[in-house]
């Protein structure tokens, strides 16, 4: 999704670099040239090609350790140099994806605590099915709060009365074409 994002410039892609370089191991240096690159190759309509001498005016590295630095971004598969271009894709993919694998990391970790609270609560353990009915449940009708105020309830004892209670407040939402209504 980020990615998508990226392509069509709803991202500002500096800020973006800014607030993630670190989550690709970029250093200092790396950034800056990348972003000075950036904004120096986005002049005059974006058709210069930025040499290390040209970024070399405006950072204190020397033009060989901004070659070294570059050459490292190409050897990680973050950068492509062409004749008539610098390519950054790779560095705002591979950012995009990281993000996007934290993103899953997070949720999957929540739904793994909210199966252990669900289970601790109730004082049994949860079956795949009764797990899989829960995952739905969340991903069609309801949510963890939701759920979890449930089991939090007195009269909710075992799992088949939280699943009564889960149906009951399904059939008690009004039907609608998208979840989102």
């Amino acid at each position: 999704m980020i990615i998508e994002l990226l392509k069509k410039n709803l991202i500002d892609k500096k800020t973006f670099l800014l607030m993630n370089y670190q989550k690709i191991d970029l250093n200092e240096s790396q950034l800056t040239i990348v972003l000075l690159t950036l904004e120096l190759s986005g002049q005059n309509g974006g058709k210069k090609v930025v040499t290390s001498g040209d970024l070399g005016l405006y950072m204190s590295l020397s033009p060989t350790q901004i070659d070294n630095e570059m050459d490292d971004l190409i050897q990680k598969g973050l950068v492509k140099i062409t004749s008539r271009s610098i390519d950054f894709t790779n560095l705002f993919s591979s950012i995009a994806v990281c993000l996007d694998n934290l993103e899953v990391e997070k949720f999957q970790n929540t739904q793994q605590d909210f199966f252990s609270q669900i289970s601790q609560d109730l004082g049994e353990n949860l079956t795949f099915e009764q797990i899989s009915f829960l995952s739905q449940t969340i991903d069609e009708d309801l949510t963890f709060e939701q759920i979890l105020g449930f089991v939090r309830q007195k009269n909710i004892n075992s799992f088949d009365d939280l699943k009564t209670k889960i149906n009951q407040e399904i059939s008690k939402k009004p039907k609608v074409l998208f979840k989102y209504n």
